[in-house]
């Protein structure tokens, strides 16, 4: 098929409605809500009630507080519990029991989470007072011989001072520091004090220091000299006393981490249950989103959107059948650059649209290449593996993807299954043509362990003993695709009119690169090159003569828009220099011949080391080694060549083949959908 038919949809319905309609477009999946634009400024819309934007602020913070929940119940699985398998699906909820989940589990669930992220808060918040505790501790531990409180500011008289000095010292060197350093004021100074040493390290002195009152700020400033410091932690206790409350805080901050961890152990098993919430909240949190772009005014709303042609008529029965509304209807033309794009396929080439989407969905002028594209995709991708051994693993792969998991099988997962399905069948069919089995695996397992060497012959040829004619073919094969992609350029002009470019940038390229071809090949150069020994008919050639120059001469005459004939002309020889493009363009599917040509020899050379073992250490021992080394010497062949086949299939598609047609820009179709994470409801359009 192609890009679906796309119609505008207006709906008009009661505002106490809202709600309901807005919840059965997003089980239905088919309607794209857009924004008015300037040509419906008549239509003014009211501020939302305080209520509904509350309500759509709580369920966005209910979203954060869930997901928050849940990896806090994974974290505390230890491992044991991690995000569904991707081949598994959703698991299936029916449209009721979602329905039902607010009124019989809704609220529980929230304060679950909530009570799970506040008890994950107390641990990080314990956490941090523990670690702050023991930073306290050891702060406090020097200080433990001290005998009055650390915040002691000393008698009626005297002042009381402690901190600490640079190096470990005695109390005669303090004494002798101080006093030289008050001997050293611009001002001799003459005070009495008194120091107490109260423990010492390497490179610290803790010490306390008795002072008259009146002295306190000259001995706090000549202190200071001597590379005073006060003390970090400080109180009205003594340093004991403070101790053994820490201890006590200490004692009760890791009984309440293990108070909330066990309360969250506990709470593991309800996961399945937070996740329901949170598609649950999810989906609500979709629904509000799109409420900005409706009309809303006080007793109805409007609302405008895109609907697939082939769904309208089931959308509009559902609609009509549920709630009173007026439904207007409007086709889109070819020229609405505004509607979104929607691709569908058949079952061969569908597993392409994403390749497609990845480049560049089509625009409203373009065709939908994704049936030319498959046409060629599996193809190359085929040829470029080109191994059998290969193909086998990938097409069994896929094949169990899609057996095992078919029910629950998420649509893009189960579409990318198909494209490296058809990959695997084509590198298959490849790899029997060219007669490769794991490389040359057949020989090797022959040779070494059976006493005698059997081949398995290629259907067509060995391109690794042939590689000119595995070139040739190549060539060919580009030339034709590049050909395809000038003929969909030809549909393009044609289906917007304008026929004058069918013939100027098409029919005469395509009389051009014809009668180039043949010239070439008849050419003894091409024969040397790519041996080959036919001859054209004369009549023949002089026919390419004739067709390459009438084609050239009409591509100058008709390709430029200048309205001043030298100007008009120079552009079309502009135009005609564009030949160099397409010579770089078929030079480009070499490519097929290097990746072809890397994965047959990087398989024999694993294969040929893995047969040096064998024959350097016997066929037991050996034979292990052989089956080691062919495991991981092919995973790393298969995984690193089918990558370079995925990524050059796709340049060759978006390079050279969509730069002959294609423009690109659609805006993918993304309707008000079950956007969820982990359960999927049933759509009720499917069963209408």
């Amino acid at each position: 098929m192609a890009k679906l038919q796309m119609q505008r949809l207006y709906i008009c319905a009661l505002r106490r409605d809202r709600r309901a309609i807005l919840e059965t477009l997003q089980r239905l999946e088919v309607v794209e809500i857009r924004d008015f634009n300037d040509e419906d400024a008549y239509l003014t819309s009211v501020p939302e009630s305080e209520e509904d934007i509350l309500l759509s602020e709580r369920v966005k913070q209910n979203v954060g507080m869930i997901e928050s929940a849940v990896e806090v119940l994974k974290e505390s699985a230890n491992g044991n519990i991690g995000e569904p398998f991707f081949l598994a699906g959703r698991k299936i909820k029916s449209d009721a029991e979602q329905q039902n989940y607010l009124v019989s589990k809704y609220e529980k669930d929230i304060e679950l989470a909530r009570l799970i992220n506040s008890h994950n808060d107390n641990i990080r918040e314990k956490k941090s007072q523990i670690a702050h505790i023991y930073v306290t501790l050891e702060s406090l531990k020097p200080w433990m011989n001290l005998d009055v409180p650390l915040n002691f500011a000393g008698t009626k008289n005297t002042k009381f001072i402690c901190g600490t000095l640079p190096e470990s010292l005695t109390k005669n060197q303090i004494e002798e520091i101080v006093n030289n350093a008050l001997l050293n004021q611009e001002v001799p100074l003459d005070l009495p004090f008194e120091v107490q040493v109260v423990s010492s390290i390497d490179v610290l002195t803790y010490f306390a220091l008795i002072c008259l009152k009146k002295n306190e700020d000259k001995m706090t400033e000549v202190l200071r000299t001597c590379g005073f410091v006060p003390p970090i932690v400080d109180g009205d206790k003594l340093p004991t006393e403070i101790e053994k409350e820490l201890l006590q805080k200490l004692e009760e901050a890791n009984k309440s981490i293990e108070e909330s961890k066990e309360f969250i152990n506990s709470k593991v098993a309800n996961i399945e249950d937070l996740r329901f919430l949170h598609d649950f909240e999810v989906l609500r949190l979709d629904r509000f989103a799109v409420v900005p772009k409706l009309v809303n005014a006080s007793k109805v709303f409007v609302l405008k959107g895109y609907v697939p042609m082939k769904y309208m008529n089931k959308l509009t029965n559902i609609l009509t059948s549920k709630f009173p509304m007026d439904i207007q209807i409007q086709n889109v033309d070819d020229n609405d650059t505004d509607a979104p794009v929607l691709l569908k396929n058949n079952a061969y080439s569908s597993p392409l649209e994403s390749v497609i989407e990845s480049y560049s969905l089509p625009s409203t002028e373009d065709v939908d290449p994704t049936i030319a594209v498959s046409l060629f995709y599996y193809f190359m991708f085929g040829l470029m593996l080109s191994d059998a051994g290969y193909g086998l693993v990938i097409t069994l792969a896929t094949l169990f993807g899609l057996v095992k998991f078919r029910d629950n099988l998420e649509p893009g997962i189960k579409k990318t299954l198909k494209m490296y399905l058809f990959c695997g069948i084509s590198t298959i069919f490849w790899g029997v043509m060219f007669g490769s089995y794991f490389g040359d695996i057949v020989d090797i397992v022959s040779q070494k362990f059976f006493g005698t060497t059997v081949s398995i012959q290629p259907l067509w040829f060995f391109p690794v003993k042939e590689p000119m004619r595995l070139l040739t073919f190549s060539l060919i094969v580009g030339i034709i695709h590049l050909f395809a992609g000038m003929f969909l350029k030809g549909v393009t002009l044609a289906k917007k009119g304008d026929y004058k470019a069918v013939f100027s940038e098409v029919i005469l390229w395509y009389g051009l690169l014809i009668g180039c071809i043949l010239l070439l090949v008849s050419t003894e150069m091409l024969r040397n090159v790519f041996k080959y020994d036919f001859l054209l008919p004369n009549m023949l050639i002089t026919f390419a003569n004739y067709l390459a120059l009438i084609s050239a001469i009409g591509i100058i005459l008709t390709n430029g828009t200048a309205e001043n004939f030298g100007v008009k002309i120079a552009q079309g020889l502009y135009a005609l220099y564009g030949i160099s493009g397409y010579l770089s363009d078929v030079l480009s599917y070499s490519r097929l011949l290097a990746l072809g040509l890397a994965t047959g020899v990087i398989a024999s050379v694993i294969n040929m080391l893995a047969g040096i073992l064998v024959d350097s250490s016997g066929k037991v021992l050996g034979g292990i080694l052989f089956i080691i080394v062919i495991i991981g010497g092919h995973i790393f062949n298969l995984g690193i060549n089918a990558l370079g086949a995925y990524v050059h299939t796709n340049r060759l598609q978006y390079v050279e083949f969509f730069g002959k047609f294609y423009e690109g820009g659609g805006e993918k179709f993304n309707p008000l959908k079950m956007n969820t994470k982990y359960f999927k409801f049933k759509e009720s359009i499917k069963n209408v």
